[in-house]
């Protein structure tokens, strides 16, 4: 029997992994592991390097829900008048636009200009 797994599936149970991270995402001011989201960065980003030690924050905080509930619990929100949007309609709809461009792109394999006016 086939197991078929989705995104959001495979993201719940690496979520609970416990220990050593899963994935650490390298950048050139810090890095943070996954699925702990503990973050390591230099005290000052002016003075960085191999000798240069880093300093560890503490984990950022894990929400129980799921992202899409937690977006829509927001949205309810929103529509009620408790709370306020987390974007404007113009970049909801920026985001749309650029969407719709990498759509594009991938159907025709050209790339695809978003004006961002």
């Amino acid at each position: 029997m086939e197991t078929k797994h989705t995104l959001t599936n495979e993201f719940l149970l690496i979520a609970l992994v416990q220990g050593e991270p899963v994935y650490t995402i390298l950048g050139t001011k810090g890095s943070l592991s996954f699925p702990q989201l503990e973050l390591f960065r230099y005290a000052d980003p002016a003075v960085t390097g191999w000798t240069i030690p880093l300093v560890h924050d503490t984990a950022l905080p894990i929400y129980p829900k799921p992202p899409f509930t937690r977006q829509l619990q927001h949205f309810a929100r929103v529509c009620r008048g408790t709370e306020e949007p987390g974007c404007s309609a113009l970049e909801g709809l920026k985001a749309v636009a650029t969407l719709e461009a990498i759509k594009e792109s991938i159907r025709t394999g050209l790339p695809v200009e978003v004006t961002q006016e």
